[in-house]
């Protein structure tokens, strides 16, 4: 199997990795929010005018700018923040009611080992901060610490879940070669309910990440290797919508057999509460971002 990525933010995500983390080949993998500063450095690199679109997206904020050590400081940070939120000591960004069999994180690797490799990579990228060497330095980190993730779970495969990495499906093709990138889509108008009452951003910004998420990545596909999935669907006909997906990545197993699994574990398919209608402001300021693309994903 390929490199497989996830990605899509209050889609489904975790939800899709979880049920994918049952197949017996495939160790699941998330998030690695790291990776994705790695990658827009690189974006960065080869096209210097799209840094202000992509200094805005950082996270964390601080160090601002790409010089190697600022992207290696935010990358450290975005590492020792998931092993928190897998520790229990910060929030993990998910409502109450979301609980899954893996977990809403999974990194079975230790803090040493993600350290070391991140050291590496930034040895590797100050030696020569080109293009060609960070996509190098990039894809030997993610192959190491996917490669450890797969070894400590006894596994043969792994399936990184990264809610922005589906954009940068140029870049992890120059970072890692031919790979598989899995969109969650889901109706965008919940999704940035689910956000903001997360206290994530407001209405409008939520509108464009959504929307912005969707055309990038759909950009960034390649056909055959790019796969968009509904989290409608999923919740709908998860054991179908999961042998689209297992045929997808070219995995044996059954949907069927996963959704089994998966109910034995305490698993469910819908929690949440019922959405409100929201503020009339909100969902207009929602419908002038991204009303068209509502309509044309037929939501």
């Amino acid at each position: 199997m390929r490199p497989a990525f996830i990605g899509g933010f209050r889609s489904g995500t975790t939800l899709l990795v979880n049920l994918l983390g049952l197949n017996p080949q495939v160790a699941a993998w998330f998030e690695t929010k790291e990776v994705a500063e790695a990658l827009r450095w690189l974006r960065v690199l080869e096209d210097p005018q799209l840094e202000a679109v992509e200094a805005g997206l950082v996270r964390p904020a601080e160090p601002p700018g790409f010089a190697p050590a600022a992207v290696a400081a935010r990358m450290e940070a975005q590492m020792q923040r998931t092993f928190q939120q897998i520790q229990g000591q910060v929030p993990d960004g998910k409502a109450a009611y979301e609980q899954y069999p893996l977990g809403s994180d999974r990194i079975l690797y230790s803090v040493a080992e993600a350290e070391a490799e991140l050291a590496r990579w930034r040895s590797e990228v100050e030696a020569a901060s080109s293009p060609a060497a960070v996509a190098r330095a990039t894809g030997a980190l993610i192959t190491a610490l996917g490669q450890r993730q797969a070894e400590l779970a006894g596994r043969r495969y792994w399936i990184n879940k990264t809610p922005e990495l589906p954009r940068f499906g140029g870049e992890l093709r120059r970072c890692l070669g031919e790979c598989r990138m899995i969109l969650m889509i889901r109706d965008g108008w919940e999704v940035a309910q689910s956000a903001n009452a997360l206290g994530w951003a407001s209405v409008p910004e939520l509108a464009a990440w959504w929307r912005g998420l969707i055309e990038e990545s759909r950009a960034a596909g390649e056909p055959g290797a790019y796969l968009e999935i509904r989290y409608e669907d999923l919740i709908a006909a998860p054991a179908e919508t999961l042998d689209r997906v297992l045929g997808f990545l070219g995995l044996h197993g059954s949907g069927e057999a996963l959704c089994r699994v998966y109910h034995l574990l305490g698993g469910e398919f819908e929690r949440r509460p019922p959405w409100q209608d929201g503020a009339d402001g909100d969902r207009a300021a929602f419908d002038a971002i991204a009303g068209d693309l509502m309509q044309e994903l037929g939501y």
